[in-house]
């Protein structure tokens, strides 16, 4: 089984716990070939928001500036099986964000999606079995089992709980981590395409009402799965 596994935005905490992901993966799919890309800013970013039990904070020693020669040797080092990845300058972000008819606190959720789509689209390859697209700063503790994989047919997978304790209610759905197939991969990345169809659709703007959106513009089926995932900040 194949698995690419797509990761984007600011680099936040990813050479953190990062290569953990792989581990998870591999002990509940089984044996598989994992390999990863990233599309990054060139300027860091870091939250000191704990908002819940997901979230944790990191020493400041592991917060790091972008640097594509540490993170690929990360990566080396890692079990990865083939990667590929790029830094774009932030000044696009900061034009992306001013140019965003989003109400001025929201305006970052466009550099957000834009960043989502690109990884998407500047290195979607097909034949894997699965997409996976996830934040830097996230450790999975579970992830979805062979079977369940094999017979993911046309459906995206999502967190059972859209936010801490808050389950997923075909409406709201969680941003932080989803699993696509070749078929609706680069559509299930597509939110920054059309986010002012979205806006108009949603009564309050944040990530969680945009995916959730924009899942139901595409019309997909919708799984749920508890990833049981955590946040390092």
């Amino acid at each position: 089984m194949r698995v690419a596994v797509f990761t984007s935005g600011y680099l936040r905490t990813f050479r953190y716990q990062f290569e953990n992901n792989f581990d998870i993966i591999r002990r509940d799919l089984g044996n598989c070939e994992i390999d990863l890309f990233y599309s990054f800013w060139s300027k860091n970013h870091r939250s000191d928001r704990i908002n819940d039990d997901w979230h944790s904070k990191i020493p400041d020693t592991c917060f790091d500036n972008v640097d594509k020669k540490k993170i690929d040797e990360y990566l080396i080092d890692s079990s990865v099986t083939h990667f590929e990845g790029e830094i774009e300058d932030y000044n696009l972000s900061e034009s992306i964000i001013r140019s965003s008819s989003f109400p001025e606190e929201k305006k970052r959720l466009a550099s957000q999606y834009y960043k989502v789509n690109r990884v998407a689209t500047q290195f979607f390859n097909p034949g894997y079995d699965l997409y996976v697209t996830l934040r830097p700063d996230v450790l999975l503790n579970k992830f979805i089992p062979r079977e369940e994989a094999l017979n993911i047919g046309k459906s995206i997978i999502v967190n059972e709980n859209y936010w801490y304790n808050a389950k997923f209610n075909g409406t709201e759905c969680n941003e932080y981590i989803w699993i696509s197939t070749e078929e609706n991969f680069l559509e299930s990345n597509s939110q920054y395409c059309n986010l002012e169809k979205i806006r108009q659709q949603i009564p309050h703007i944040h990530g969680e009402a945009i995916t959730g959106q924009h899942f139901k513009n595409i019309g997909k089926d919708i799984k749920t799965f508890n990833f049981d995932y955590r946040v390092f900040r």
